[in-house]
């Protein structure tokens, strides 16, 4: 691969802290393209994120960042970003396995887009099983999922997102 990526999650309580770093393997400064995105859960609230070396936020209403210019061997990208999780919103009571996608494209000069699905997974409680609320403006909450199908072949799942807060 032309690129090292490391996903690191961690949890303390009800917040969630995570950060994305791209490292290029290759030595000669070429021409990249790069986006990435995450896709919280509707019952987590987005925090506060760094902004990303040169990258661009694609939408404000989503954790989806790109990329478009020269690289060297000696650059690299970091991002980071904080979130709470509100347990008493989640879709079932219980324990439970929390999904965090992050899916990311990358491609070098003309070589072939790679494109790479990590998943960020903790067993997680909730306390309460309410009705999630639809929201009837463009104003959507704007940490929630998008619309899409997202194949993780590391892990071998499929994603479909599906939300109802998306117009």
């Amino acid at each position: 691969p032309l690129w090292n990526v490391f996903n690191a999650v961690s949890m303390q309580g009800n917040s969630i802290f995570l950060n994305l770093q791209i490292y290029p393997t290759f030595i000669k400064p070429s021409i990249v393209s790069l986006e990435f995105e995450y896709f919280l859960p509707p019952f987590f609230t987005f925090i506060s994120d760094s902004v990303v070396q040169h990258f661009i936020k694609n939408q404000s209403n989503r954790l989806r960042y790109s990329f478009n210019g020269n690289f060297t061997y000696s650059d690299s990208f970091n991002y980071n970003f904080t979130a709470t999780y509100n347990n008493s919103l989640c879709p079932i009571s219980g324990v439970f396995i929390l999904e965090i996608p992050l899916m990311l494209s990358l491609q070098v000069e003309t070589e072939k887009r790679e494109r790479i699905v990590r998943t960020f997974q903790k067993h997680v409680e909730c306390f309460n099983n309410p009705k999630i609320p639809v929201s009837p403006n463009q104003e959507f909450l704007k940490e929630t999922y998008g619309r899409g199908i997202y194949w993780d072949e590391y892990n071998n799942h499929t994603y479909v997102c599906m939300s109802q807060h998306y117009p």
